[in-house]
């Protein structure tokens, strides 16, 4: 989409690299290795502050790591993206066996197999808990065969979720296999909450404390099995990823990094040792959710947060969502947006209408008659049906996981079938109003997406102004994705924040901040920002 920063427009389509063998890789980061990485690169320009050590595990990662949660192996754009982070000094890269099902771990291993790339200062985390796409076909299947997985949570139709050591290590196998590792430097338990809040919708009457223990059974018998797996040398270290780290204290889906720990202790107790390999936690932190250094009280002792607790005990703080923040029931994009042009949506659909009307009037009638051809005449339907749907995304990030996630999909999927069905006549008309359409649903998403970033341009000059006062005299002339990244950086305790780099743009916004000031921050910076925009 034009004038955004960082944006494809909408109906364009990643270009695809040929399939090629992967080669295994049998290193892994170390210390040692990653203290080489960070030299080396202090050496080329980077601040000695753009890395810090990743809690006990001793490594040094950078403070910006790159997310891999909408990247996949094949598209050519989100390789280069991925080699260009790591050029630019970035050495940790976040992963997770759901990731585009599966194909983002296999591009992380492609980049990892490359001789150019030190595998041994990278460290590469994965996570599991998910039961989505092709797992969970699996997992559908394993049901018919009588040899379901146990402990499953059917969360919903399209996403389940299981943490049970059957399910982990099949998962650990899988996502060794499509890294092309030996050993996994992190593994991380997916967001084990969904069990707290499928439990209470579904049983709202449990009394809390009966789900607490129910919830720590499940943690423990987890943490286990990845202390065996820990044990026998397939992964380095382990944690947890948990979207409710930080909730507020005494609320029954909010999560403990404290008791964890316990339970981790626990675990590696039943194996004869006196520590556990448990490291690393995730967790959503930016500018409008503050809850991991704000909400004091849930973490055993009265005063900590979750950011205290974590560094209280020596774990690893990966931070996730620093740029897309939830507010007010919304989804806001902390990120600059250049001021937007063009036609309304209204007058783009008109072009979209037209040319619709003309498919169900000229070719739609020649596709009706075929076997499996089904309802030609509803194929394309947009012209309507966008203008009326695009108010109902809550901001710009909602609408373009909707256009990239749903209507594209549908629409290329629509496009091949008539190519495949139509002959004769309509041949000929199908072949020129092919030419005409593609462009007219294109020019209609852009206008839809402009004026989803004209509200967000709006709304984000008054974030802008309420923060710049707060940063460094050096950050204030940066880019708000950039602040926002910043901030979220220079908390206490945090050590690494995720970004997601699927683009050249992203990562040269993001890795810039490695050569920047980092500013602290604590909770009057986001109490003081919070107050800001309550008064503006």
């Amino acid at each position: 989409m034009t004038g955004v920063p960082g944006r494809r427009a909408a109906g364009a389509v990643h270009s695809r690299l040929p399939p090629e063998p992967l080669l295994p890789v049998t290193s892994h980061a170390r210390s040692e290795t990653t203290q080489r990485h960070r030299e080396r690169a202090v050496e080329r320009g980077l601040r000695p502050e753009a890395f810090r050590r990743l809690g006990r595990t001793g490594l040094e990662v950078s403070r910006v790591g790159f997310g891999g949660y909408r990247i996949a192996d094949g598209i050519e754009e989100h390789e280069r993206a991925l080699r260009r982070a790591l050029e630019a000094g970035v050495n940790l890269i976040d992963t997770s066996t759901n990731y585009a099902d599966g194909a983002s771990e296999r591009l992380v291993g492609r980049v990892l197999g490359d001789e150019a790339v030190e595998r041994d200062e990278i460290v590469v985390v994965s996570k599991a808990g998910y039961v989505q796409g092709t797992n969970l076909e699996r997992a559908r299947a394993r049901i018919e065969e009588g040899r379901a997985w146990p402990d499953m949570v059917e969360f919903s139709e399209g996403c389940w979720h299981c943490l049970h050591p059957d399910f982990l290590d099949e998962q650990l196998a899988g996502s060794l296999e499509r890294l092309q590792l030996d050993r996994l430097d992190v593994y991380l338990l997916h967001n084990p909450e969904y069990f707290l809040a499928d439990a209470r919708r579904r049983r709202p009457e449990e009394p809390v404390e009966e789900l607490r223990a129910r919830f720590d059974e499940r943690l423990l018998r987890a943490f286990a099995a990845l202390e065996r797996a820990a044990e026998d040398g397939r992964l380095s270290w382990y944690g947890v990823s948990s979207n409710n780290f930080g909730g507020a204290p005494g609320a029954a889906e909010t999560t403990s990094i404290t008791r964890m720990h316990e339970l981790a202790l626990e675990a590696a107790r039943q194996l004869g040792r006196d520590e556990s390999r448990l490291a690393v936690v995730q967790m959503p932190f930016n500018l409008l959710e503050g809850g991991p250094a704000l909400h004091r009280g849930g973490e055993g002792e009265a005063e900590d947060t979750a950011l205290d607790a974590a560094a209280r005990l020596g774990a690893g703080v990966l931070v996730n969502r620093p740029l897309n923040a939830f507010a007010g029931g919304r989804l806001v994009r902390l990120a600059d947006f250049a001021p937007a042009s063009g036609p309304a949506p209204e007058e783009a659909a008109e072009k979209v209408v037209q040319l619709e009307d003309r498919f169900r009037e000229t070719i739609a009638p020649a596709l009706e008659s075929l076997p499996g051809a089904g309802s030609a005449s509803g194929l394309f339907i947009w012209g309507h049906e966008l203008p009326e749907a695009a108010g109902r995304f809550a901001g710009v990030e909602h609408w373009r996981q909707a256009a990239e996630q749903m209507i594209l999909p549908r629409l290329h999927h629509a496009l091949q079938h008539v190519e495949l069905h139509v002959t004769g006549g309509a041949r000929v008309e199908w072949e020129s109003w092919r030419e005409d359409y593609p462009p007219a649903i294109g020019a209609l998403l852009e206008a839809i997406d402009a004026r989803y970033r004209e509200a967000a341009r709006e709304r984000n000059v008054g974030l802008v102004a309420a923060l710049d006062p707060l940063l460094p005299e050096e950050l204030r002339g940066e880019s708000l994705s950039r602040k926002a990244l910043a901030v979220a950086a220079g908390a206490r305790g945090v050590t690494c924040v995720l970004d997601g780099m699927r683009r050249d743009e992203y990562v040269d916004d993001a890795v810039g901040l490695l050569q920047l000031p980092v500013p602290e921050t604590n909770d009057e910076l986001l109490g003081r920002f919070a107050a800001a925009l309550t008064a503006g």
